[in-house]
């Protein structure tokens, strides 16, 4: 005979078995706070990456910050066990973990390096955020969404880039094999290890940038991230170093 104390904890167990788990919700715009600014970020149709992020008017201790990365510009955080993570170098870090079926929380973190002599340091402290989403996880068995291509499916097309110095800008042009992988390419400008400004590439792969005392008589280069558009994966690219 089975006392009603080992039934109690048999029905326990099985819950626990069939209870879903948490899951990120495929082609999901999520929405929540972070400090005094909204975040927004989107997780790609196949559901495994974060695709864009948007942060307005974030207050750090002496600036504010404001941090954009656009679907199709940006390579996206891989999601890897329910979290992913963000951190291309110090000045940016943005973690997340998919703790409910419409809901995720994690931290964020901008800082701007100083500059002596031009602007002072600038950071934001680690903060929490919680985001949560209205849309629904598919049904088990469910077809996947339109558009849920995996990268496999596409081919990764080389992209170069050119810099040169003229009297009054830095110019410089993307180049590639595939044209939609020359024109609205974010290209970031560089002293070492510090992102001086950023352009965005023209249809024919042309950007530039204006000098300033930030670049004069330092070596810079210009780099674009990959970028995943609608034919082809497009590779990252950096020029040789110019004197700005």
């Amino acid at each position: 005979m089975i006392s009603r104390a080992r039934l109690g904890i048999a029905a326990v167990l099985a819950l626990a078995c069939t209870a879903p788990a948490a899951a990120q919700v495929p082609g999901a715009t999520y929405t929540g706070a972070v400090g005094d600014a909204t975040l927004r970020f989107k997780v790609g149709a196949d559901g495994t990456r974060v695709t864009s992020y948007r942060v307005n008017d974030l207050s750090g201790d002496r600036c504010t910050f404001v941090g954009i990365a656009n679907e199709g510009d940006w390579a996206g955080a891989p999601i890897t066990g329910g979290a992913f993570e963000y951190h291309p170098d110090s000045t940016t870090r943005f973690r997340g973990r998919f703790d409910g079926p419409q809901s995720a929380t994690g931290t964020l973190r901008f800082l701007r390096p100083e500059v002596p002599g031009e602007r002072p340091a600038c950071d934001t402290g680690t903060l929490t955020w919680t985001a949560t989403t209205t849309a629904l996880l598919p049904p088990p068995g469910s077809a996947p969404p339109p558009g849920a291509t995996g990268p496999a499916r596409k081919s990764e097309v080389r992209t170069g880039i050119t810099l040169r110095r003229t009297r009054t800008k830095l110019a410089g042009k993307v180049s590639s094999a595939d044209k939609g992988c020359r024109g609205r390419r974010v290209v970031v400008l560089t002293r070492g290890s510090k992102s001086i400004a950023r352009a965005r590439s023209h249809a024919n792969g042309t950007f530039s940038f204006r000098r300033s005392a930030s670049t004069r008589g330092r070596r810079v280069r210009a780099s674009a991230r990959q970028r995943t558009d609608a034919k082809a994966i497009c590779s990252a690219g950096r020029s040789k170093q110019v004197r700005g």
